[in-house]
């Protein structure tokens, strides 16, 4: 018995360690993503463990910062004080200027354009612009016609990889990341600029950015990101050759370097150190001229946004306003009650103040027309006939949900379908203004009208036309959503669903019966008016 127990606990090292390489063998074959996870993970912490490290001093950022947004003005900014931004760079001597921002748009004035074009064509440095492709259509939410993809990458043509040398192409091999298409700049940018280089990225399953694509292939060539086009042309345009062997990708050469990537083309980064690593400058500070002469001389310039400013990689930390924003609107209100407050803003914010003041006019984030648009709406030419998309909280803690940041990879929807109003209506909290709210520029007295009932199998319903007497003197627009409700009046939160939009046109002194029409009269929302 004791011989027994004994070999039954004594386990043999060869054994032992045969055995564990069996299972990570079948772990590593069955695709499991903790094999994966974990290896992220220890070359994070090879890179914490190093240390940071002295970047390369020919690189500096050209930074639009909240120092910047307060100095020159709200964003986006007019093309002109990129030129302005350009010129000053070119005649600190930098070599290259690469832009990690796109010109996609037509400035409001058209002269904008016309001068950054003629200060990107005519500068000593080398600029280099920043692009994105649309990676697959299934993600992109509308179509594209083949002959505007088409027009986007002849407009790129002249910035793809020159040479791609295959030492062993196998039989149907492409390794290649492969985009649906491009969002270049306009084209009187691409063809005043030197390059045109892609910014787009990608993060591992733990949402970390650790690999970056230096290859992504557009209809039939092969293009380079911003950073390669930069340091190609710094370096003074060497050859620049794609690598591919029997297995994918092996490396970019450019002149006597070489890049090395995985199969596909990714280069694994190379974290320097965390945030500020590298030197930046204010572009308020460039632009005023507060720099030392020569800051810039022979260095590869990379101008762009901080996070400061605009992000897609992560939540804000905050529904406020951003700097003493509610103090400003509190203090002016306190002066003046009858203050209209103006929210350009893309989604929910907490308004503190938003009963202290006379109206709240929700903006969004109205484009280039905006600025009319808005003028006809204040002055009351316009009724502001937009109803909010989404519930606005009266404060933080109400919102259904507060985190959407993954966990170990993995973000839970716990709220299952409990979120916007029906979170509301569930947990009996009473946001600042509902989904659907919205005010106009007349009144009016509503009447559901039954009009008839009609048998569908088991079940029947009644249905109703809207009708509205807007006031005398004032037009006005109203929307109406026809909802439908089954199950018990318990049930009704999580299960009641989108039904059919109506709208009616309200013309002053008549009354108006239903019409199908635009229920959204312009780009505003009117959430608050005083008397």
């Amino acid at each position: 018995m004791r011989f027994f127990l004994k070999s039954l606990f004594s386990i043999h090292p060869t054994f032992l360690t045969l055995s564990t390489i069996l299972v990570v063998i079948i772990l590593f074959l069955s695709g499991v993503s903790i094999l994966d996870l974990i290896e992220l993970k220890t070359y994070d912490l090879r890179i914490l463990s190093r240390g940071p490290l002295r970047p390369s001093p020919e690189v500096v950022l050209a930074t639009i910062d909240e120092k910047s947004i307060e100095t020159e003005g709200r964003w986006p900014w007019p093309r002109s004080k990129f030129a302005a931004l350009v010129d000053l760079l070119s005649r600190d001597g930098a070599r290259v200027i690469g832009f990690d921002i796109g010109f996609l748009e037509p400035d409001e004035n058209a002269q904008n354009d016309q001068a950054l074009a003629n200060t990107i064509k005519h500068s000593s440095a080398a600029v280099v612009l920043g692009y994105f492709f649309h990676m697959n259509e299934a993600n992109l939410g509308y179509l594209i016609k083949q002959q505007e993809i088409d027009q986007q990458l002849k407009r790129i043509k002249d910035s793809k990889y020159p040479l791609i040398l295959y030492r062993e192409r196998a039989t149907g091999f492409g390794p290649f990341f492969r985009a649906h298409a491009p969002k270049s700049n306009l084209a009187m940018f691409t063809e005043a600029a030197v390059s045109s280089g892609y910014f787009n990225l990608g993060s591992d399953q733990d949402g970390v950015i650790r690999w970056m694509p230096l290859m992504i292939q557009g209809g039939e060539d092969l293009f380079p990101p911003l950073a390669v086009l930069c340091a190609w042309h710094y370096l003074g345009k060497s050859q620049l050759i794609v690598r591919v062997g029997r297995y994918g990708v092996e490396s970019v050469q450019m002149g006597d370097r070489f890049i090395p990537t995985d199969e596909i083309g990714r280069l694994l980064i190379n974290y320097l150190g965390p945030a500020k690593t590298f030197p930046r400058f204010s572009v308020s500070d460039i632009l005023s001229g507060k720099l030392v002469r020569g800051t810039f001389t022979d260095k590869i310039v990379l101008v762009g946004t901080t996070d400061e400013i605009e992000s897609e990689g992560f939540d804000r930390s905050t529904l406020s306003l951003a700097g003493r924003q509610d103090e400003l609107v509190t203090r002016i209100a306190a002066v003046n009650p009858r203050t209209v407050v103006v929210v350009n803003a893309g989604a929910p914010v907490i308004m503190p103040w938003a009963q202290q003041v006379a109206a709240v006019v929700w903006a969004w984030l109205p484009g280039q027309e905006g600025g009319d648009v808005l003028a006809d709406v204040l002055l009351g030419l316009a009724e502001p006939g937009g109803r909010l998309p989404t519930s606005l909280p009266a404060a933080e803690a109400d919102c259904p949900v507060l985190s959407t940041t993954p966990v170990h990879g993995t973000l839970d929807y716990a709220e299952a379908d409990l979120i916007g109003y029906r979170a509301y209506a569930a947990a009996g909290i009473q946001p600042a203004f509902p989904f659907g709210h919205g005010l106009g520029y007349t009144t009016c007295v509503i009447a559901w009208r039954p009009l008839a009932k009609t048998s569908m199998t088991e079940r029947s319903r009644k249905t109703s036309s809207l009708s509205g007497s807007p006031s005398p003197s004032c037009s006005g627009a109203l929307c109406s959503e026809t909802r439908s409700r089954t199950g018990t009046q318990n049930s009704f939160v999580a299960e009641s669903k989108p039904g059919t939009l109506s709208g009616l046109n309200m013309i002053a002194g008549t009354e108006t019966g239903p019409a199908m029409e635009d229920c959204a009269k312009s780009m505003t929302s009117c959430c608050r008016s005083g008397s």
